[in-house]
């Protein structure tokens, strides 16, 4: 469903792009027009030329009573031109502005001379139409208005793509919430069962370890390290459900700060994989503080995890644009196939089994997660052998943090 939704929103993109070259195409023929207007005497003579393009063009005057109206915009509205010569085009049309009130829509068209926008007409059978709209303003030799000119389409099929576009995905929204509130549910109501079940196995280990055969120990060690797996498989689906959720809480950030916090959490394997960590300045990000806690640790703890064996060193750089900052966690460990640079931000997605390096495969699909919900993006550059460079993006401004938040709520 994701691609028949990522296909139908390109259709749109086309369609919008279509749209907009032919309206500009029919401003420049109106402003060739322009040109030859001398008077408002001179506007309704002036128009036939338009009579045969297919968007409905009407000519006002000064005081937007129409002048003029082609064959399209017969056969747009219902009405024949010698029905409507004289009367106000907003009234005639009951001219409705889903975006701006009429009289903003007035301010700009006096202040520019020219506006473009959506609108809602009504047909002389009643019927409501959605109208893209583009007004341009007609002067005389002095720079006086001396009437307009409308160039109307009817975007009624591009208007039920837009909305069958918006249900599929609230559709996609509400089921991807259901299944993230179920994983959430069904994790937190797992822990319960799964400790009882952790606690009988490790009492077995402890009074019966050497008093059974060789076999069952083997089979208590194996039922323990599954419980003990699944355990850290629901705390880091937890993890996950939680990232996003309506109660995280967005303020002024120090990302030194929450490097020294993940550097103490870390310390132990720091100390014992003897991994080199480094950083560049880091910034105050508008963030939720936990979840960058989270995506620091996650990263580099997936750094020390795939390091170098004989000298692993791990940089955190930091680059300023504009509107983002570029944070980069760059090693010298084992790479990555650039091919399987997309599948490990997935969900439970690994490229090595348990026995060669333990973990739930949620590491990355959390930072992920963590990223967009801030409004950033994240990525690799690796290769094997060769190390590996994780980057990703958070907005500079509070402003663009919050419109992401408000997008993705």
């Amino acid at each position: 469903m994701s691609d028949r939704l990522d296909s139908t929103t390109e259709e749109l993109m086309v369609e919008n792009g279509r749209l907009q070259q032919e309206i500009a195409t029919l401003q420049q023929q109106v402003e060739r027009l322009e040109n030859t207007q001398n008077s408002r005497a001179n506007i309704p003579g002036q128009v036939d030329v338009i009579q045969v393009v297919s968007d409905a063009i009407v000519v006002t005057d000064n005081q937007f009573c129409i002048q003029s109206w082609n064959h399209a915009a017969e056969m747009m509205y219902g009405w024949q031109a010698d029905e409507v010569l004289g009367q106000p085009i907003i009234t005639l049309l009951n001219t409705l502005f889903p975006n701006e009130t009429l009289e903003e829509v007035g301010v700009q068209f006096l202040a520019a001379g020219y506006w473009k926008g959506r609108v809602q007409h009504h047909r002389k059978d009643g019927t409501l139409i959605p109208i893209l709209s583009a007004i341009t303003a007609i002067q005389d030799e002095n720079g006086r208005m001396i009437g307009s000119v409308s160039v109307n389409r009817d975007i009624s099929d591009q208007v039920q793509i837009e909305e069958a576009l918006r249900e599929r995905t609230r559709a996609l929204e509400a089921r991807n919430e259901d299944l993230t509130q179920f994983a959430y549910v069904a994790s937190h109501d797992l822990q319960e069962p799964l400790r009882m079940i952790t606690a009988y196995l490790q009492l077995l280990s402890q009074r019966y370890s050497g008093q059974l055969d060789e076999e069952a120990d083997e089979f208590i060690a194996f039922a323990l390290d599954g419980a003990t797996r699944m355990r850290r498989l629901i705390t880091d689906l937890l993890a996950y459900g939680k990232i996003g959720r309506n109660n995280q809480v967005f303020a002024e950030v120090s990302l030194e700060k929450v490097l020294q916090q993940v550097l103490a959490n870390l310390e132990l394997r720091i100390q014992e994989t003897q991994v080199s960590i480094t950083h560049d300045p880091l910034p105050t990000v508008f963030a939720v503080k936990t979840q960058m806690i989270q995506l620091f640790q996650n990263l580099l703890s997936n750094a020390i995890k795939f390091r170098n064996q004989t000298d692993p060193t791990i940089h955190i750089s930091v680059q300023r644009e504009p509107t983002r900052w570029i944070i980069q966690v760059i090693d010298n460990g084992i790479g990555i196939d650039p091919d399987m640079s997309e599948r490990i931000f997935t969900i439970f997605q690994r490229l090595h089994t348990r026995q060669e390096y333990p973990g739930t495969g949620i590491g990355l699909a959390i930072c992920k997660k963590i990223v967009q919900n801030h409004g950033g993006t994240i990525g690799v550059q690796s290769q094997p052998g060769e190390g590996s460079i994780f980057s990703f993006t958070l907005p500079i401004t509070r402003e663009t943090v919050e419109t992401a938040v408000a997008s993705a709520s």
